[in-house]
């Protein structure tokens, strides 16, 4: 193996996990991020079987495991009436297949005290904006205050979904905003405690859901809630305040009554806003997309940091792999390519019926899903779906492949 100097942009999952498979294998790697201090966004996440093979690849899936919460089903009620529109079940597909709801600061933990373990140099405050061509090949990038660092053989756009790497150098294929987001919060279970992901619907225009996190491996158990909503209304929802949100929810699912009289004030909700961007290619020159600088979905299948976490072992195996950078990254695009094409186009399709103003794609799924999910050949591709294994229509990854091995993590 040639060691290369590499750059990443962005100490998100894509960038920390392209960092240790990359310091590990002999790489001179440097991270850049642009706040003063790294943090990650968000509030909490499912991880799916197959971004679970690459934490147990970095041998850090058993640390997510005790850190997280092993989640072994996926359930969506309509809040009138209580019509199951799905109940889907990891096992059903294949004995032993879970994910894992974990908050998104745990994994951020994980991922970083490997970085610190491996003495990768982290340039903090520091916001890398576009890249340079060198005339023997390589590249530099450049920051807001117009300095230069380099040149690297390769440099990885990792900075998420307002990359400005992005911005400046990627053959853009599709980019549009969602209408609809979502406030966040994370507070004490109680008896929310469970193996299940649960939703509850009122047409497409309402949903509410409830995440087990884990304990972050200290302390009481936590739950993501989330509530979607247009992003027009945010101001809105945070001008009238915490109290005519809390009642909204509770009309909608009573039973959260427990979890949300833990919010003090409107602010404890963080907002989420998701678009649509997908590019013609993962890189660029020298210049190497991951993660959501590279795709960004919606969050209605939960693929976002497992194809991120996918897309950083695939560059790092496609580094190992070839001698040439070229060869690399081509090898990148074969491994990544027909799996991120579907869950990006899947995603498009699936959202309306789940976030929109129109109540056509609410109705049509609270009819045509429960009977998908009755159906074997449908439901198990639902259940494919959901495990992250699809790489097209009609193709999947093996899931036996994806069970975890829990004695050597």
């Amino acid at each position: 193996m040639i060691e290369r100097t590499i750059a990443i942009s962005g100490c998100g999952i894509a960038g920390l996990t392209a960092a240790i498979f990359l310091a590990r294998a002999g790489h001179d790697v440097r991270l850049f991020e642009k706040f003063d201090k790294p943090k990650p966004l968000g509030a909490g996440l499912l991880l799916q079987p197959t971004g679970l093979a690459v934490l147990a690849e970095l041998g850090l899936a058993g640390k997510a495991l005790k850190r997280g919460k092993r989640i072994h089903r996926l359930t969506g009620l309509v809040a009138d009436g209580g019509v199951e529109v799905f109940d889907l079940d990891y096992r059903d597909l294949y004995p032993g297949l879970y994910g894992i709801g974990i908050h998104r600061a745990v994994l951020f933990d994980l991922l970083f005290a490997e970085v610190r373990k491996l003495k990768v140099p982290v340039t903090t405050g520091t916001e890398i904006i576009t890249g340079k061509e060198q005339i023997d090949g390589k590249i530099s990038l450049v920051d807001t205050n117009d300095n230069e660092y380099g040149p690297f053989d390769i440099a990885v756009a990792a900075d998420g979904a307002g990359s400005k790497l992005r911005k400046a150098h990627a053959e853009i294929h599709y980019d549009k905003p969602y209408p609809y987001g979502a406030f966040w919060g994370v507070v004490d279970a109680r008896e929310f405690d469970t193996d299940c992901l649960t939703q509850r619907y009122k047409s497409s225009r309402k949903m509410m859901g409830v995440l087990p996190l884990g304990n972050g491996g200290k302390g009481a158990a936590k739950v993501a809630v989330f509530w979607s909503l247009p992003v027009k209304d945010f101001d809105r929802v945070r001008t009238e305040g915490l109290d005519a949100w809390r009642q909204d929810a509770w009309t909608l699912w009573p039973e959260t009554e427990p979890l949300l009289e833990q919010f003090q004030s409107i602010d404890d909700l963080t907002e989420a806003r998701y678009s649509d961007t997908t590019l013609f290619g993962f890189s660029v020159g020298r210049i190497v997309f991951i993660g959501d600088a590279c795709h960004v979905t919606s969050p209605q299948l939960g693929q976002g940091a497992n194809m991120a976490l996918l897309d950083a072992s695939a560059l790092a195996h496609g580094l190992t792999n070839n001698e040439m950078v070229i060869e690399a990254l081509q090898q990148l695009e074969q491994n990544r390519s027909d799996q991120t094409k579907f869950y990006c186009r899947a995603s498009r399709w699936i959202t309306p019926f789940f976030q929109s103003s129109n109540v056509l794609p609410g109705t049509i799924r609270d009819i045509g899903f429960p009977i998908l999910g009755r159906i074997k050949f449908t439901r198990t591709e639902m259940l494919r779906s959901l495990a992250g294994l699809k790489s097209g229509i009609f193709r999947h990854l093996p899931p036996e492949y994806f069970v975890p091995d829990e004695g050597n993590n």
